[in-house]
């Protein structure tokens, strides 16, 4: 009959809608699946079999003093940071540059024995955390190294005042990079590596929510200043405008730390 046939095209409907819904679910599910079977790469892998180098390079020890040395340099950075007055290496004081050497000479053998361990050595460059790990240490070697070198070497009469405001702004440059350092924490501490891709995951709705947020303020802060008089305290131009909507407004009690910085 009529009823029965459409009360059949209905439950199909229903089935169809059912398996639409449900087949990412099953989807997802297949994907996990091969995930957990799939081997994680592991640069152990990539070492040698034999050797005094491959087990010195594998044993868990070098992972927890490296860590321990990145934490302590890190620290260390702070403490160079407020007592350390001179501008280059040599010109501090004696333990400034004792410490900064051995810190130097630590990361530079560390990496040279894993670099020792690979089999293949063009295997390292395929590794994020090798290549990541030899940049900051070939810039800390050039900033406690060989610029030293350079500069005791050269006759500072000689030297423009222009190449001495180039390498201070390098050194700058390298010691802020230095701090980066502390991201192969997250490779010893899966759940850094949990926050970070949640913090990931939920990155687009604050992105779109931020610039909701500024148009917002951009529309408000050209109708303000519109209307205001040109010698406004807080409207006199689009970016004080812009500004004390943003903190006057919204962050009011940061307003005053961020206006005097």
């Amino acid at each position: 009959s009529k009823k029965t046939e459409e009360m059949r095209n209905e439950h199909s409907k229903k089935k169809a809608a059912a398996r639409g819904v449900f087949g990412d679910i099953e989807n997802m599910k297949e994907k996990a699946r091969r995930a957990l079977i799939r081997l994680q790469y592991n640069v152990q892998d990539c070492y040698h079999e034999t050797g005094i180098i491959q087990k010195i390079a594998k044993h868990p020890m070098l992972d927890n003093v490296t860590l321990a040395m990145i934490l302590l340099n890190a620290c260390w950075m702070a403490v160079d940071l407020d007592l350390n007055e001179a501008d280059m290496l040599y010109e501090a004081d004696p333990i400034f540059q004792v410490v900064e050497n051995l810190f130097c000479t630590y990361f530079s053998c560390e990496l040279l024995i894993r670099f020792s361990a690979f089999k293949l050595k063009s295997s390292s460059l395929r590794d994020f955390w090798f290549v990541f790990d030899s940049v900051l240490v070939l810039l800390m070697v050039l900033e406690t190294w060989v610029l030293t070198i350079y500069m005791m070497s050269s006759n500072p009469k000689s030297s423009s005042d222009l190449s001495k405001v180039a390498i201070l702004r390098l050194v700058m440059v390298v010691k802020m990079l230095r701090i980066s350092r502390m991201a192969r924490l997250l490779r010893s501490v899966p759940e850094l590596v949990s926050l970070i891709k949640g913090i990931k995951a939920a990155s687009r709705p604050v992105v779109v929510f931020f610039v909701m947020w500024i148009i917002i303020v951009y529309i408000y802060a050209f109708a303000f200043r519109q209307l205001s008089p040109p010698d406004s305290m807080y409207f006199s131009a689009m970016p004080e405008a812009i500004n004390s909507l943003l903190l006057n407004g919204l962050l009011p009690d940061r307003a005053v730390l961020v206006n005097n910085a």
